[in-house]
């Protein structure tokens, strides 16, 4: 008796396991279809750089996510590194030009230089001085360890 309710447990089990298999696999299908990752990701875009002076249109056009796009359709998604690259590429716009040639990489400093630049209403702001603050922390305490 004990092993026919086993049985009908592990095959329910799998049988739940599959289906939820496959209404995964057709949300990822129509949500590829409509876009809504690439239009999700502008939008977070559009909200970090709101107020801070840099353009969306330039973070797409402008930098290393410009290979990304094909034709009209937004990437859905953006590497770690390429958005950082990207958005470092529009900081550097911020920067006076004396104080940041071209050639040179972006560094630490520049970024903490960067913030008082940036109007306080940016969302920008908060999170460059968020990770500058965290940065400044988790080196401090690698020092004293």
């Amino acid at each position: 008796m004990f092993s026919i309710d086993l049985s009908s447990a592990v095959w329910l089990i799998l049988l739940l396991v599959i289906l939820s298999m496959l209404i995964s696999g057709v949300v990822e299908i129509v949500s590829t279809l409509l876009s809504r990752r690439a239009k999700h990701l502008k939008s977070f875009i559009v909200g970090l750089l709101k107020d801070s002076g840099l353009s969306v249109t330039d973070f797409y056009a402008k930098t290393v996510i410009t290979p990304q796009i094909r034709g009209e359709t937004l990437p859905a998604y953006i590497r770690a590194a390429d958005f950082a690259g990207a958005l470092f590429t529009l900081l550097r716009t911020k920067l006076p030009d004396e104080s940041f040639p071209e050639q040179r990489d972006i560094t630490f400093a520049d970024i903490k230089g960067l913030i008082p630049i940036l109007p306080s209403s940016a969302p920008l702001r908060a999170v460059l001085s968020t990770c500058v603050d965290a940065a400044t922390h988790e080196s401090i305490r690698a020092v004293y360890r």
